[in-house]
């Protein structure tokens, strides 16, 4: 009994961390559950997510992306597939991506250590 039950509990905290449903906000990665897309939903473009505190939040498929110095942002476009949306400074942009796994590229991106990349969220507003 009292393997089965570590058995278990060794088989959920692993579970719990290859979860890369994450973003950092404030230093800290905030897990989240993707939830079945919501059907009132105009937006095609948005993943639904419940955080851990249960705050339902949608990750659309636009990122920010800050450059370090002397680095040319073609490269990121030309690699990963991805456009220009707009252009805020020299350094920092919106860009659209073409995938669905938003959360994945942005830590692909940000492992690189050359960009700093954040997804676009949108918070569910509910109708009283």
């Amino acid at each position: 009994m009292k393997k089965s039950i570590f058995m278990m509990i060794l088989i959920c905290s692993s579970l719990y961390a290859q979860n890369t449903n994450y973003y950092i906000q404030n230093g800290e990665k905030v897990y989240l559950h993707k939830i079945s897309n919501d059907t009132r939903s105009l937006q095609n473009d948005t993943a639904w997510y419940q955080k851990e505190n249960g705050d339902i939040i949608g990750i659309k498929k636009t990122l920010f992306v800050m450059m370090h110095d002397n680095l040319d942002i073609n490269e990121l476009l030309k690699e990963y597939n991805l456009t220009i949306i707009k252009r805020y400074t020299d350094k920092l942009f919106l860009l659209k991506s073409y995938t669905n796994k938003t959360l994945s590229l942005t830590h692909k991106i940000n492992s690189t250590k050359k960009y700093y990349a954040y997804p676009n969220i949108a918070k569910k507003i509910q109708v009283r």
